[in-house]
């Protein structure tokens, strides 16, 4: 979740700074919906870079798959 703690959305003073995606407690405990914001390809939104297609398979891997902490 590196790029989204780092983007203009989730990193402090972003957009969506309330939803805090910055350690992978975090990001653990929002799974689902991160899950599917990514899979609807509403996250992340238009405005903001893209996932790659590399990273976007990972990132849904990882979540579809119980998102070890590894």
């Amino acid at each position: 979740m590196g790029s989204c703690a780092t983007s203009t959305c989730h990193a402090p003073g972003g957009r969506e700074s309330s939803r805090v995606l910055t350690d992978y407690d975090h990001v653990f405990a929002q799974r689902q919906a991160v899950l599917l914001q990514v899979n609807a390809c509403r996250m992340p939104p238009r405005d903001a870079p893209a996932l790659s297609a590399e990273n976007r398979k990972a990132l849904l891997a990882w979540l579809v798959c119980g998102a070890k902490n590894d």
